[in-house]
């Protein structure tokens, strides 16, 4: 698991423990529906809580498998998770709504100037953007329920 990842704790653990390895191959699949469905716990919360100033930001919140192995499942949640494509290109500022910017100038990329309104410059300084989250506190607003998911999921489909 990566070093920003979460690691959640179920009761029953052990039992639970048996039940995947005696599940064999098919202890992947098991695992991977109880944690999309605990990630989607997360992600609805996030929609909810995207500022909806942010243009298709809520939309755009997805979660995605990105490690699955026989005993280990990971799931990323947020913006544009997924490859790159134009729906990601669309909303890739979700970071800077959720951590904010510092104050920073903008320069032309590709022309000479910029224009903002009907004047034209070279260069602008733009004052940056207060921290808007609304992943974190979905995550902390989620995070029982998710676990509580993974366990019900796991038992049901282990048959504990």
């Amino acid at each position: 698991m990566s070093p920003e990842g979460i690691w959640i704790s179920i009761k029953g653990a052990e039992q639970i423990r048996r039940a995947l390895s005696e599940a064999g191959a098919a202890a992947a699949s098991i695992l991977e529906e109880a944690t999309v469905e605990a990630a989607e716990l997360i992600r609805d919360e996030a929609e909810r809580l995207a500022p909806r100033a942010a243009g298709r930001l809520a939309a755009n919140i997805e979660t995605k498998v990105t490690k699955k192995e026989t005993n280990e499942v990971e799931v990323a949640v947020g913006p544009d998770v997924g490859k790159p494509s134009r729906k990601a290109r669309r909303s890739f500022y979700g970071m800077f709504v959720e951590f904010g910017t510092q104050a920073h100038i903008l320069k032309p990329r590709r022309a000479k100037a910029l224009r903002i309104g009907d004047e034209f410059r070279a260069a602008a300084q733009h004052p940056g953007h207060r921290p808007r989250p609304f992943m974190r506190p979905a995550f902390d607003s989620k995070c029982n329920k998710a676990q509580d998911k993974i366990a019900e999921v796991l038992k049901r489909k282990l048959g504990l």
